[in-house]
């Protein structure tokens, strides 16, 4: 079954279970905020708009508390990029040859964005969190994970320009082109 509870009776516990652990985790000793309340706020936010299917409440929770998370700390926990990953095992989608493929591939891109922009500008293009976060988006979507790159790109760049900064969080940008490519059945 590829809609609704996909797993069983088990789906409805993966997603909070997920948040719980994540939350646990970001608190530990060396962070120096804990990034509780915005993985939270992320499932609730996901539980609320998603009346789509149980693969989609997953995604789009992760991808907000992500969002969260990178717009107001400037960085995308490993745990959380791991979560997102280790949740494509769980979802129905492109074969896996294919969305290795992506994340490999996508991976390759970027890496060698990033190695452009440090011997041009002296700095990196994306920052390593995003990087993660996208190869572990790959494992999801497949192919189509180019798409939300290139719809998230286009989107941060007009921001950049508009608001006239150097940098910004890329996460928030990557979640608005996942909802625009991924969930409005431009694919």
């Amino acid at each position: 079954m590829v809609d609704g509870w996909a797993v069983g009776w088990w789906g409805g516990l993966v997603v909070p279970l997920g948040a719980v652990l994540l939350s646990w985790w970001l608190r530990r000793p060396g962070w120096s905020d804990g990034y509780g309340r915005e993985v939270w706020a992320g499932t609730g936010v996901a539980l609320t708009l998603s009346a789509a299917s149980w693969e989609t409440w997953i995604l789009a929770s992760l991808l907000v508390s992500a969002a969260v998370i990178d717009s107001r700390h400037r960085i995308i926990p490993n745990p959380l990029s791991a979560l997102v990953a280790l949740s494509a095992f769980a979802v129905a989608g492109p074969s896996w040859n294919e969305r290795l493929l992506a994340a490999l591939s996508l991976l390759v891109a970027l890496l060698a964005i990033n190695a452009v922009c440090r011997r041009i500008w002296d700095r990196n293009g994306f920052g390593m969190g995003d990087v993660k976060l996208l190869a572990a988006l790959a494992l999801h979507l497949g192919h189509e994970v180019w798409l939300v790159t290139y719809a998230a790109i286009v989107l941060g760049a007009l921001a950049g320009l508009s608001t006239r900064s150097r940098t910004l969080p890329f996460a928030p940008w990557l979640l608005v082109g996942w909802v625009l490519v991924g969930q409005s059945g431009c694919v």
